[in-house]
């Protein structure tokens, strides 16, 4: 199992951390959220979104993807989750998604050479899902992937999975070959696709993307692997009409 990796530092300023805002918390709980999907893109084992996201939405998918986690690791995510109980866990293969290779998750970049950056081949990925049960009996569908985030994005959206809420939070670079926020390749893929999702949960060391406005104050929740207050940020009307 790979180490943690460091969390990139970036002087990233959030000039509306000057206004009022709702915690996270109290921002999900306003709209009526009776579905979506949650993609957490270089995910580790952070289980703060999805504790935080299942507290809000009615019917939710969480689908997390890491090319550099193991089984193991993930069996310890879903064992923190305390009030949630796992069931039954279903190996999956590409054609849950409606394509035939673990290499179809690869974003064409990320399957090249590159110095110091030790990517996995397609071929050792897997994924798993299973239902996860809270306490008072509310059900939540979970996808483990460990496949490249950008690439599965496209496989997501392709599949009925297009996710309406993303989490940014760019952990480090020891294993990365892009960051995820500011304008990256997941946000021009995004854009060009229209499959911007509606809501962001962005940490404060990670630009949002262009075409979003924060609606949130930076807080902590649940059990953060990192403790990188994060917001929660909307699709502007400016956004929209160039999506």
């Amino acid at each position: 199992m790979n180490a943690p990796t460091p969390e990139f530092e970036s002087p990233v300023a959030h000039p509306q951390e000057e206004r009022t805002f709702p915690t996270p918390d109290e921002y999900l709980s306003e709209p009526n959220l009776d579905h979506g999907v949650l993609y957490y893109p270089g995910s580790g084992t952070d289980c703060g979104p999805l504790l935080l996201f299942a507290e809000h939405v009615k019917n939710l998918t969480v689908v997390y993807t890491d090319y550099n986690i193991d089984l193991v690791s993930v069996n310890q995510l879903l064992n923190h989750l305390v009030v949630w109980q796992s069931g039954a866990i279903q190996n999956l293969a590409p054609q849950r998604f409606g394509v035939v290779a673990w290499a179809d998750f690869w974003h064409p970049s990320a399957l090249l050479p590159a110095p110091n950056i030790n990517i996995p081949a397609p071929e050792i990925s897997f994924g798993i899902e299973t239902t996860l049960t809270h306490a008072n009996g509310k059900k939540i569908n979970f996808i483990f992937l460990a496949t490249e985030a950008v690439g599965t994005f496209s496989v997501l959206a392709n599949a009925n999975l297009q996710p309406t809420a993303i989490v940014l939070q760019d952990h480090g670079f020891g294993g990365n070959w892009t960051s995820f926020g500011g304008d990256s390749e997941l946000w021009r893929l995004a854009r060009v696709s229209q499959t911007l999702p509606d809501l962001l949960f962005v940490a404060e060391n990670t630009n949002p993307w262009t075409g979003y406005e924060c609606v949130s104050n930076y807080g902590i929740h649940g059990c953060q692997e990192h403790q990188r207050r994060r917001a929660v940020f909307t699709l502007s009307d400016y956004g929209k009409e160039n999506n």
